[in-house]
């Protein structure tokens, strides 16, 4: 668990104990409002209406207090909620030049000569070692029954060189092998409610996670209160 994460969890818990004691406040007070006011009709009247008012005042005081948390608690969110994003942008925009390749089996070869020859072979597009910036294995290595290769993430140069790889890969369509964008835990986790919700009329570009609806609109996905069309069909092909 991250340390954002687990800052959001206190967060939760800080509002979900503000709550409850907020309720069972209301509840103490209204009770001792209910007894001060049996008190003050068998009683001194006056004496019992002057608590009731005193009483009265000690309550706005304590929700005006609530209140005023909760609003507080309501910023520290929105505050935690606008760095999350920021961050995922920053990793977004660090990540652009950068691809996953799957399916290539591990062997203890240059890795750089093995994804050129890929590249080449199974795409058409030749490329030389200058034009790749990192290329390493991405992930841990898989242990017993788990023996599928790791992803090769593969960062370039340039920009246009990345998209141009990205572009190609519907070719490799029906084999083993398989191109994604290196995306950020997020989008990782909205890609996958995405797809849950909307088949292959949900992909990825730059990072981010579009879908298309039943309307044929396209749209990107910036959370997951944004899969809103419940109609839409998983039959089509996405872009």
């Amino acid at each position: 668990m991250t340390k954002g994460a687990k800052s959001q969890l206190t967060l939760q818990s800080v509002n979900s104990r503000l709550e409850e004691m907020a309720a069972k406040f209301q509840e103490s007070m209204e009770k001792f409002n209910s007894d001060l006011m049996d008190s003050a009709n068998v009683g001194d009247r006056k004496g019992g209406l002057d608590l009731v008012k005193k009483f009265k005042e000690f309550q706005k005081s304590i929700n005006d207090s609530l209140s005023n948390l909760k609003s507080q608690i309501k910023i520290m969110e929105e505050d935690q909620s606008m760095i999350k994003s920021q961050i995922n942008n920053f990793e977004i925009k660090k990540n652009c030049k950068s691809l996953l390749i799957h399916g290539i089996q591990e062997s203890n070869s240059d890795l750089y000569i093995i994804i050129l020859d890929f590249f080449k072979t199974r795409l058409g597009i030749s490329l030389n070692k200058n034009d790749l910036d990192v290329c390493y294995r991405f992930g841990k290595k898989g242990t017993g029954t788990n023996n599928k290769p790791r992803p090769v993430a593969a960062t370039f140069c340039q920009r246009w060189m990345r998209d141009v790889i990205f572009f190609k890969k519907k070719s490799l369509k029906g084999s083993v092998f398989l191109i994604t964008e290196l995306l950020t835990s997020d989008g990782l986790r909205l890609l996958k409610a995405s797809k849950d919700k909307f088949g292959k009329n949900a992909w990825t570009f730059g990072g981010y996670v579009y879908v298309k609806g039943s309307d044929g609109v396209r749209k990107r996905i910036n959370s997951v209160s944004d899969l809103t069309d419940t109609s839409n069909s998983e039959n089509s092909e996405s872009d």
